[in-house]
């Protein structure tokens, strides 16, 4: 005789929620978003003409506090206070704080800030496991560009 499951109730998580819980691999994306962003945006600050000392706070300011709203909706998963989310701007304990959100579960089942998020679709899933290739290719393209000062470089042998 089979017992009937019940099913533990789960909301879906919007990604541009101020509230609620998300997991680990929404939390992974949901940064790796972030700083994309981040990075795309510097990277045409060269061609805007803007200067660096004005530009940097106008991109960077918005990304970090919608990485802190995401960071504290993760705390919030794990159980924790939202608060914690403030030690990425602390120097030296962000270094480790940031892999602390990534390797703790979260709670299974409701806790003082919610439900539990629905579990991840195929596209998180998917996205999380190609990420590592992406910034094997990616993060050396954004340095090489970077020191380069958004000019191409320069082909071998060619003519100057």
């Amino acid at each position: 005789m089979r017992l009937p499951v019940q099913r533990q109730p789960v909301y879906a998580p919007r990604m541009f929620a101020l509230t609620g819980r998300i997991g680990r691999v929404r939390y992974l994306m949901y940064l790796s978003l972030l700083l994309a962003l981040f990075m795309g945006a510097t990277s045409l600050m060269p061609a805007t003409g803007w200067p660096a000392r004005l530009a940097l706070p106008v991109v960077s300011i918005p990304l970090l506090v919608a990485a802190l709203i995401v960071t504290r909706r993760r705390m919030n998963d794990m159980g924790r206070s939202g608060w914690w989310g403030l030690l990425y701007l602390v120097p030296l304990a962000n270094l480790t704080f940031c892999l602390w959100p990534l390797l703790e579960a979260g709670h299974a089942g409701a806790n003082e800030h919610g439900l539990p998020p629905a579990p991840n679709t195929w596209p998180l899933a998917l996205g999380a496991a190609l990420l590592p290739f992406c910034l094997l290719v990616l993060v050396p393209a954004y340095v090489k560009l970077d020191d380069n000062q958004g000019e191409p470089s320069p082909v071998p042998g060619a003519a100057r």
